[in-house]
C-alpha cells in the first residue's frame, strides 16, 4: 500500500505492516489519529503539517511496535535518524533508521571501495572486511573495507570520511582522498520490509603498505583479496548484498568485468541502477 505526503508517493507498505499501522491508528480518538488510511492509500492527517509534527508521529509509532514486539527489526533500534524527502526534494521529516523498510522510505548509505595497485603488475586486489559476528545485521558477512548508513545531518562524503576512522582506524590524509564514483540503486523485499536504497559509491586507492585495523566492534576483520577470490565469494554468496552489488559496479567500471565475460552484462546494470519511483535529495 503506497504512502503518501500529500499528493507525492514517498514509500510503501508491505501486507505485514499495513494491517499493524491499522490497528495502532485506531488506538487514537477518530479525531486525533495521526494517519489518514483507506485501502488505496496512507498519508499524515491534516493537522500532521510540519516536519517536528511529522518526525514525532513516526517515532511515537516505531516506539510503540518496539515495546510490544511488532516487528524485529526493531530490535536493533539504532538510535539513528534517516531523512525523508518530500516532493520538493526537502526533508519532510525524520526516522529511526532501523524502522525505515518498513515504510519503503528511500535510505542511503556510502561505501569504499578500498583497493591497491600492484606497482609491477598493475594488478588491482581488494580490502574486505568482514563484520562482526555480533553485528545487528548480517553478522558475519564479507563487505566493503568502510561502508555505512547516511544519518541526518550529515552528507555522502563526510559520512565517508567519518566511517573510515570508525571502522577501519583510517588518518584522515588517507580517507579525504576517497573519490566520488557515483551511486548504485535497487528495491528488495525483505523479511523487514521494503529497501529502496541509494547507495554512494567511492573508490580509495591505498598505499601498498596500508594495513586497515578494526577501531570498534563492528568488523572482526580485514583481508587483502585478488578479483579471483572476490568473485569467487560473491558466487558463494558471501557478501552482505550491497556491498556485493558496489564491487560488481567496481568490477565494471575498472574493465575486470565486461560484456564479453558475463552474458547477463545489461541486466546487472539495469539492476543496480534502478530507478526509484519516490522522491530524494
Amino acid at each position: 500500500v503506497p504512502f503518501y505526503l500529500d499528493t507525492v508517493k514517498i514509500g510503501a507498505l508491505s501486507k505485514e505492516v499495513f494491517p499493524e499501522l491499522k490497528k495502532y491508528n485506531k488506538t487514537f480518538k477518530r479525531k486525533l489519529r495521526p494517519f489518514s488510511i483507506n485501502s488505496q492509500r496512507v498519508t499524515f492527517s491534516d493537522y500532521i503539517d510540519t516536519f517536528d509534527k511529522r518526525s514525532q508521529v513516526i517515532n511515537d509509532l516505531l516506539c510503540y511496535w518496539r515495546d510490544n514486539n511488532t516487528f524485529n527489526c526493531l530490535k536493533g533500534w539504532r538510535n539513528e535518524v534517516f531523512p525523508v524527502f518530500d516532493g520538493n526534494h526537502e526533508i519532510a521529516f525524520r526516522i529511526e533508521r532501523s524502522g525505515i523498510a518498513l515504510f519503503g522510505f528511500r535510505a542511503y548509505g556510502c561505501h569504499i571501495n578500498g583497493y591497491i595497485e600492484d606497482p609491477d603488475t598493475h594488478e588491482i586486489k581488494m580490502w574486505i572486511a568482514q563484520r562482526s559476528l555480533t553485528k545487528q545485521t548480517f553478522p558475519g558477512k564479507l563487505d566493503n573495507i568502510v561502508a555505512g548508513g547516511i544519518a541526518f545531518p550529515y552528507n555522502p562524503t563526510e559520512t565517508a570520511i567519518k566511517e573510515c576512522l570508525e571502522e577501519a582506524s583510517m588518518p584522515n590524509e588517507i580517507s579525504n582522498q576517497v573519490v566520488p564514483c557515483g551511486a548504485v540503486t535497487y528495491i528488495s523485499v525483505e523479511r523487514r520490509g521494503i529497501s529502496a536504497d541509494s547507495q554512494y559509491v567511492f573508490d580509495l586507492k591505498l598505499p601498498t603498505s596500508y594495513q586497515p585495523k578494526p577501531n570498534d566492534n563492528e568488523v572482526k576483520g580485514f583481508y587483502l583479496m585478488d578479483f579471483k577470490e572476490i568473485i569467487e565469494r560473491l558466487k558463494n554468496n558471501e557478501f552482505k548484498m550491497n556491498s556485493g552489488i558496489v564491487i560488481i559496479d567496481f568490477m565494471i567500471r575498472h574493465g575486470i568485468l565486461t560484456h564479453t565475460m558475463e552474458e547477463n552484462y545489461l541486466e546487472i546494470l539495469s539492476n543496480i541502477h534502478r530507478p526509484i519511483p519516490f522522491p530524494g535529495p
